[in-house]
């Protein structure tokens, strides 16, 4: 696998050669010149093709922002009971000046799990510890495994705990940015909600073993309380380095009741406008918590054997994690709603009301099933191998957190822009919501040549009566938005970057173009906009969620420093953050790019280069540093 030197990559491998006066190996991994036990890849020269490099540098974000995130070297640690190639690389970048990034699944959005300039990327995927304790119903575990696993793990225990549905997440970043869930979370909260211990390597090297406070109040005056709130929805990964965890988990036979749906539908603006009311509906009048309802519009599967992602699948389907034969179902989906509704029984036990629910979502999807032989053909198999439809027998909650953890790494392999909000809006209905998102959508996927897919989410997550706000302890952690998320609205398009011409491959520049434009305007739209006096679509404020920054621009240059109103509920949490990130992180060793409290700290100190993508470097060392021995 080759990536191009196109000319963004080009200039940017340029710039960070340019001001890091870095010359570097390209041979083979060199384990031995580091000393890790795990293998070691090294960026190679400007202009010198690594395959090797190239394909461990791959992450969820590379396609998307080609040749911003270029760690010095990715480290793969090797777990030992010192977790020596930790504090190996923890010494290393204390000694030079340098910052780590940490790399649990590599989903981040905009690549915020990886680094550039002479930074370092640790690679945590040896970190798989699992061990269940039946009678203390709980469960220890590494930060590298991916909620599709841990899914299927806890089907076959029969043992379950709110987690995402994007398969290629993993633990350790999740557990850092919450772990929200559209189905679980307003029946019983977020993962970091059943986070009981967790051990975390700080920057002094130590290995802090980390327990949930207890008490009516927080009041931060001790390292355990105050680390758990930073980590814990604060900064996600720049406090140091976790290496397990122990979570609590939740038995299918106490939920004996329990029902769940999750089906495909053919994608139309009708039957998408359709389910988007019901989104409305269980917003702006919640039954109760023990109700959740999402929908996705998908656009349909196809194959892009010269985009980076499909080269990565078919040629390094274990980096890129996803096993062979998965291509196949994925490059053959239909254009889907895809729709998602669940009952716990946990404490609306009306089953006649429930019956109701789910029958009126069912006849609703009547009315937009597959007509043609074709269709009916397609998504009877599709349903079958990942839906559940019986809405009148039971369905255990381990097994509709397993299915509904969606089979594949990415929708589409093609590069991506998203934007999600979390949202305080009781009146999605009055707002116009479900129209005015049905139209853009249909505005995209309507055109069949505009080189643009789509993937667009919406849940309600209960209301007031939500566990995101009540029955947790939500002052525990820095985690923003609790007490003003009632909804989720995202929007996201992927976008193709070749055409075929007079029988060749040349740059399509559109469809990047359109989509941007579509979702600026959704981006001005979506928010109450004061100064004009407009009503947004979605949400009075504009909040942004940890898991899902977002930028407009075509870098991934998003400075928490400068945009915390987003990302916290206030100041005075942001300060505590940003004080604690000092205290155990003086010289901001996991600071290794701009998304990170106390970034700008880094910066005026000038204890090291600034070495965001593509930005001209502070200060920088003469010399490439030496590893360690």
């Amino acid at each position: 696998f080759v990536i191009s030197v196109t000319s963004i990559d080009y200039l940017c491998r340029t710039k960070i050669q340019k001001y890091s006066s870095v010359t570097m190996n390209a041979t083979k991994p060199s384990v031995q010149l580091a000393d890790f036990k795990g293998d070691v890849y090294e960026r190679p020269a400007v202009g010198v093709v690594n395959e090797d490099y190239d394909e461990h540098a791959y992450q969820y974000a590379t396609s998307s922002y080609v040749g911003a995130w270029e760690p010095r070297a990715i480290i793969y640690a090797q777990q030992d009971e010192e977790h020596s190639d930790i504090r190996k690389a923890i010494d290393y970048a204390g000694q030079n000046n340098l910052s780590i990034s940490i790399r649990s699944g590599g989903h981040q959005y905009l690549g915020f799990s990886s680094t550039s300039g002479n930074n370092i990327q640790l690679d945590m995927s040896s970190y798989k510890d699992w061990s269940y304790d039946e009678s203390a119903r709980t469960v220890i575990m590494g930060p590298a495994w991916r909620l599709s696993d841990i899914g299927k793990k806890c089907s076959e225990l029969e043992i379950f705990f709110p987690h995402g549905e994007c398969s290629h997440v993993a633990a350790g970043g999740h557990m850092n940015t919450g772990g929200y869930s559209p189905l679980f979370t307003p029946s019983f909260g977020l993962f970091i909600d059943f986070v009981m211990w967790f051990e975390i390597i700080t920057a002094d090297g130590t290995l802090r073993k980390l327990v949930k406070p207890t008490g009516d109040a927080v009041l931060g005056n001790t390292d355990n309380d105050d680390l758990w709130f930073a980590v814990l929805g604060g900064s996600p990964g720049n406090l140091g380095i976790v290496v397990r965890f122990q979570i609590r988990v939740l038995h299918d036979k106490d939920y004996p009741e329990s029902r769940g749906l999750f089906q495909l539908l053919p994608f139309t603006k009708d039957c998408l406008l359709d389910m988007l009311q019901l989104v409305e509906g269980n917003n702006d009048t919640p039954i109760s918590n023990d109700y959740s309802f999402t929908c996705v519009a998908m656009s349909s599967g196809g194959k892009h054997p010269h985009e980076i992602d499909e080269e990565m699948r078919s040629e390094h389907h274990e980096l890129y994690g996803e096993p062979i034969g998965a291509q196949f179902v994925n490059g053959f989906l239909p254009a889907s709603v895809v729709v998602g509704a669940m009952w716990t029984g946990a404490s609306d036990t009306d089953t006649e009301k429930r019956d109701k629910w789910f029958a009126n979502i069912q006849a609703i999807m009547h009315k937009h099933k597959p007509t043609s032989l074709k269709d009916r053909a397609l998504f009877w198999i599709t349903n079958k191998l990942m839906g559940i439809e019986d809405t009148t027998v039971h369905t255990s909650l381990s097994e509709l957190a397993k299915t509904a953890c969606w089979k594949f790494v990415r929708e589409f392999d093609l590069p991506l822009k998203k934007c999600v909000w979390p949202g305080p809006a009781d009146n999605l209905k009055e707002r116009g919501m479900a129209q005015w998102a049905a139209d853009r959508c249909w505005e995209i996927e309507s055109d069949s040549t505009n080189g643009c897919s789509l993937s667009c989410q919406w849940a309600s997550l209960g209301g007031h009566e939500s566990m995101i706000v009540g029955g947790q302890q939500t002052n525990l952690t820095a985690l923003a938005h609790r007490q003003s998320n009632r909804n989720i609205t995202s929007f996201a398009f992927f976008y193709e970057t070749l055409k075929q011409e007079n029988d060749k491959e040349v740059p399509w520049l559109e469809p990047k173009e359109i989509g941007t434009k579509w979702l600026k305007k959704i981006a001005k739209e979506a928010i109450d906009d004061a100064a004009n006096g407009t009503v947004g679509k979605c949400s009075p404020v504009d909040q942004r969620y940890l898991w899902a920054p977002w930028s407009n621009g075509d870098t991934p240059n998003v400075n928490l420093d400068a945009e915390w109103h987003y990302y916290f509920d206030d100041k005075q949490v942001y300060d505590r953050v940003r004080a604690i990130k000092l205290r155990f992180d003086p010289t901001h060793i996991f600071s290794p790019n701009s998304f990170c409290v106390g970034f700008n700290d880094k910066l005026q100190k000038e204890i090291y280069a600034d070495t965001r993508p593509c930005k001209k470097a502070k200060k920088t060392p003469t010399s490439l540093p030496s590893w360690p021995n």
